[in-house]
């Protein structure tokens, strides 16, 4: 028996001879080579501009690509099919492998992958770590992420780990409303705080203004207008918001900050808290045509696939606010390290949603 590898894939082959093709991706017999007379340079590649901004771009897919099949890998219950999933999950990734080999770049750090931060995160003071529940290979996932994430942090010996989080609303609804999106996050504070750190911070991100641009935009509404239809009172005045870029100033300031900053504490970054009235109100002074209704819960939930996890979201701010218990004492911290605050929604929307 001898071991072949093939130079167009890489993978090894054992057998009694070289096969007519290439097992795993098909390329003719004479590309398959005896282990001892593949060509150690093979990556060793001059790149042009044009052609390292190519690699750069398809890093970026086969990631992307990498995370679509674990997400659907998890949420099949045939397991053949989910094995399937797998299979080209595991593809995709040693594409992104082979391109990051040839831009002679580190393979990314991914979150789905701890064993790959711990490269990335060596010899740094800080890590910002942040989970993205809307991440298809994400998700439900996100509190098991987290953990891997902080750990991986820990043991590449990072002194000041910043989580993002947000609150437990299962826990402050007693089991009632889960918003996996909020609990999966707040459930790895405890393995922060437990985790050992010379400093550890948390930052809460606001419901981002950017979402009336996409996944929450002004949609039709049954009486021929557009706008929102809302599983909640829209005068109540519960929902803070801000600009997502704006969260990276309260991150550097905590950075900065030191000793000055009291460990273990919450930084919740806030534009300000507005009703749905308000936000309406706002978008209409600017020349909008825009209007917002209540319909009862059971109504949203037909609204798209996955609309229960809005609607609960929705509904714990009408019990608790978006950012729940503390949150005078968590937005005064954050403003007090960033001088001037955080932009409102007026002056966001005056540049972002102008009407027509």
């Amino acid at each position: 028996m001898k071991l072949y590898r093939c130079r167009i894939c890489g993978e090894t082959y054992l057998g009694r001879g070289v096969p007519t093709e290439c097992p795993f991706c098909g390329a003719d017999a004479d590309y398959i080579v005896l282990t001892e007379d593949y060509p150690e340079d093979i990556n060793q590649v001059e790149l042009t501009e044009v052609e390292r901004a190519d690699l750069e771009t398809s890093i970026e897919i086969e990631t992307s690509n990498t995370h679509f099949y674990l997400a659907m890998a998890a949420r099949k219950d045939n397991p053949k099919l989910s094995s399937a999933y797998k299979r080209l999950a595991k593809v995709e990734a040693e594409h992104c492998s082979l391109f990051s080999k040839l831009a002679k770049m580190p393979k990314p750090a991914d979150l789905l992958e701890p064993g790959s931060l711990g490269p990335v995160l060596k010899g740094a003071y800080g890590a910002f770590v942040v989970t993205n529940f809307w991440d298809p290979g994400q998700g439900p996932r996100e509190t098991e992420i987290g953990t891997a994430a902080v750990k991986a942090a820990r043991a590449a010996g990072v002194q000041h780990l910043i989580w993002s989080t947000l609150p437990d609303s299962e826990t402050l609804t007693g089991g009632r409303l889960k918003v996996v999106h909020f609990t999966g996050k707040a459930r790895v504070d405890a393995v922060v705080r437990a985790a050992g750190f010379a400093r550890h911070t948390f930052v809460q991100a606001p419901m981002y203004f950017q979402n009336f641009l996409g996944m929450m935009a002004p949609q039709p509404l049954p009486n021929g207008r557009r706008g929102w239809a809302v599983p909640m009172d829209p005068a109540l005045r519960v929902i803070h918001a801000g600009d997502v870029t704006e969260v990276g100033r309260a991150v550097a300031a905590a950075f900065s900050a030191g000793d000055k900053l009291p460990d273990g504490s919450t930084l919740a970054v806030c534009g300000g808290v507005y009703s749905w009235n308000d936000l309406v109100a706002t978008l209409n002074a600017l020349g909008h045509d825009l209007q917002v209704i209540q319909v009862p819960p059971e109504v949203y939930d037909g609204f798209y696939p996955g609309a229960h996890e809005m609607r609960e979201m929705f509904q714990y701010f009408a019990e608790h606010t978006y950012f729940g218990p503390g949150r005078e004492k968590h937005i005064a911290a954050a403003n007090a390290l960033v001088p001037g605050g955080f932009t409102d929604f007026a002056s966001w929307a005056r540049v972002h949603m102008k009407p027509g």
